[in-house]
């Protein structure tokens, strides 16, 4: 699966976002089972991009979708941009794509 990736750590997602949305949801699942080479996951968020909420949300949607405390998911990079990566610090990158898949 291209968007998600062993790492020393765990494993990096990559996801692409979309802030100020109505919902908050993966938006890309179908394309993901059928294309596993996809280079992201595609997150809409209801929360605005100001002080770090939108960030937060993102954290606490794949935490729950992975079922995983919170703390086991951080941002790893692009605080700023709509294009992240998050890192799953208890999951190899075999069981997040299963997950995720799940949903």
């Amino acid at each position: 699966w291209a968007c998600a990736s062993k790492t020393g750590g765990g494993t990096l997602l990559t996801v692409a976002v979309r802030p100020g949305r109505r919902s908050t949801e993966i938006t890309n699942l179908p394309e993901l089972r059928r294309n596993p080479q996809m280079q992201a996951l595609s997150v809409d968020l209801h929360a605005q991009p100001r002080e770090g909420e939108a960030n937060e949300e993102l954290v606490r949607l794949v935490a729950k979708t992975l079922r995983v405390p919170v703390a086991d998911v951080s941002l790893a990079s692009g605080g700023k941009s709509k294009d992240k990566q998050l890192l799953v610090q208890t999951l190899p990158a075999a069981e997040v794509v299963s997950r995720i898949l799940a949903e």
